[in-house]
């Protein structure tokens, strides 16, 4: 299981399971990394600033 970053960044834990975040194309590829997200809403926000977002979610103790 991972974390959504989007939901990290604006302080919820929200769990996604990678399997399925796959199946419905929720992940994103950056800086070689693979993010697993819960909606495409959030995809759309990660794709538009994922500097912003990574950034958020570090600093609230998300765990990359």
């Amino acid at each position: 299981m991972a974390k959504c970053v989007v939901c990290a960044a604006m302080g919820m834990d929200t769990t996604v399971d990678e399997e399925d975040a796959r199946r419905k194309g929720l992940t994103y590829d950056y800086k070689g990394r693979t993010y697993y997200l819960d909606s495409q809403e959030h995809l759309n926000m990660l794709k538009e600033d994922p500097e912003r977002y990574i950034k958020i979610a570090l600093e609230r103790g998300w765990a990359a």
